[in-house]
This record gives structure tokens, C-alpha cells and sequence, in this order.
């Protein structure tokens, strides 16, 4: 399992990751 801190952003690759979608399970940075 990841920890969000090492993931980045699904739309915006050199963001890290502030929320993942529960649905999708996709990482979003801050401003998405």
C-alpha cells in the first residue's frame, strides 16, 4: 500500500498528492 505523501497528482505529474478519490482511487493535488 502507498502512502499519499509518495504519490503525485493524476493530473499534474511533479505535484504531490493532497487526496485520493475513493471512488476511482486516484491521487489529486491541491488545486484539482
Amino acid at each position: 500500500m502507498s502512502h499519499l505523501f509518495q504519490q503525485r497528482c493524476f493530473n499534474h505529474a511533479l505535484r504531490e498528492a493532497a487526496a485520493q478519490c475513493p471512488g476511482c482511487g486516484r491521487f489529486f493535488c491541491r488545486e484539482c
